[in-house]
């Protein structure tokens, strides 16, 4: 239960983060971000913004499950998070000056 918890307070942040990624465009919260080096500010914040609002979504959906059925939900909450960091990595190399 304490870990479905920790997981759901997880989600809970990066749902924020995402909200202010996306919305007020704080490309900053982003780690290595370097203004120079990016094409399309407008994109980059919705493509990780939305990015970062589905892990936490996917997150909490886990966490919920997880209370609900008593289970571990350790292997599915890594995956999602592994998986959409790649994602976030490799897609967010098009949004770079070239």
């Amino acid at each position: 239960m304490f870990v479905q918890i920790i997981f759901s307070l997880t989600g809970i942040m990066m749902l924020f983060f995402g909200y202010f990624i996306w919305k007020h465009k704080m490309l900053s919260l982003l780690a290595g971000y370097d203004e120079g080096k990016v094409a399309d500010k407008e994109g980059l914040a919705k493509y990780a913004g939305s990015n970062l609002i589905l892990m936490g979504i996917l997150i909490l959906l886990i966490s919920v499950i997880g209370m609900i059925l008593k289970a571990n939900t350790a292997v599915p909450y890594l995956l999602i998070v592994v998986f959409i960091t790649i994602r976030m990595v490799v897609g967010c190399r098009k949004f770079e000056k070239r």
